[in-house]
């Protein structure tokens, strides 16, 4: 069966706004906040200089002098521009009208304006309309989506780049194609809710010098991504070997540790449940406590067993039903609530 090909190529950033970059600068409106509400009323976009209400996103955190004097999180937002109705965590602490908000994007969210991609030579057909967000409307099930790797730092040393470390983020929606669908421009929402393969290491946070990053398909199953040779797409070699950093850590590891579960390679030890047919070569055991039971159902009827075994070693077969007899075999067994039958010459 043929394979898909996993595109790459890097990202040099214009801009970057997360919950540590760029902070007070991509988000600004004006709203009417009322002493004790959750709820912000006629939310307008304060200017051309900033982003607006069409650019917020549920779980963005706003802050507003005397009304919100702490970061609170976005809930909801309804309408636009200037009469969006937005809802935040926690009651405003004073009433204000058409009060500045300020909103930075939340943990595990990214914003990046004016990124500019490079895919290796030979690829003239993949541009900025090749790139798309599990959000966005272009999107089609199925479709590989895309994810992206950035330097990171040190908790409370954004300024000195690990060199060789990356976190990977997943490509949730692009918000704008600056040079048009057949351009190299794109402002991009990134997410780390895709799981444990996307997000901040433990321990480490955004680099602040960070300017490029690398763009690539991930598979749907693991939302891993190819590794290639960085100067193929103009970037850094390192950036190349990204996404097998990233795997090594969050992949690989399941794969062979046995603790089951998300693909995981056997002993296996859990749940799991298997769709289509299972061919086994060898011994096998199956282990039951004294509160599980083996069980054979029928897909047509799964709430009624055909056979099962306690943890006694007791064997129970499905009862037919009475007047309702199976077609007889060489060897068949099946029982009624009278009678026991063996099939024989």
């Amino acid at each position: 069966m043929a394979t898909k090909q996993l595109l790459f190529g890097s990202l040099s950033i214009g801009s970057i706004f997360t919950n540590t970059i760029g902070a007070n600068q991509f988000i600004r409106l004006n709203g009417n906040t009322t002493s004790g509400s959750p709820t912000i009323t006629n939310v307008a976009d304060n200017g051309p200089s900033y982003f607006g209400v069409a650019e917020l996103r549920v779980g963005m955190e706003l802050i507003a002098g005397g009304s919100f004097n702490t970061k609170v999180t976005v809930q909801s937002i309804t309408g636009a521009s200037p009469n969006a109705t937005v809802v935040v965590s926690s009651n405003a602490a004073a009433t204000n009208e058409g009060g500045l908000l300020r909103v930075d994007p939340g943990p595990g969210q990214i914003f990046i304006e004016s990124g500019s991609l490079t895919f290796p030579s030979g690829q003239s057909d993949i541009n900025a309309s090749s790139v798309t967000g599990s959000d966005d409307s272009q999107y089609n099930a199925g479709d590989l989506e895309w994810g992206f790797a950035i330097p990171v730092a040190l908790d409370g040393v954004p300024g000195t780049q690990r060199v060789g470390q990356f976190a990977q983020f997943e490509v949730s929606n692009v918000q704008s194609r600056p040079g048009g669908n057949t351009g190299i421009e794109v402002n991009l929402y990134l997410t780390a809710s895709g799981g444990n393969m996307n997000g901040l290491p433990t321990g480490m946070t955004y680099s602040s010098t960070t300017t490029q990053g690398a763009i690539y398909n991930i598979g749907s199953e693991n939302k891993v991504g190819p590794m290639f040779l960085g100067q193929d797409a103009s970037i850094n070699n390192n950036f190349g070997f990204a996404a097998g950093q990233i795997m090594a850590g969050n992949v690989l590891d399941a794969l062979t540790s046995g603790s089951g579960g998300g693909g995981a390679a056997f002993p296996f030890t859990g749940s799991a449940e298997i769709t289509g047919s299972l061919e086994v070569t060898g011994s096998v055991d199956f282990l039951i406590t004294s509160s599980e039971l083996f069980l054979i159902k029928s897909a047509t009827s799964p709430t009624q067993s055909l056979f099962q075994i306690d943890s006694e070693g007791v064997a129970t077969f499905r009862v037919q039903p009475d007047g309702s007899a199976p077609t007889a075999v060489e060897g068949g067994l099946y029982f009624t609530t009278a009678s026991a039958y063996i099939g024989v010459k």
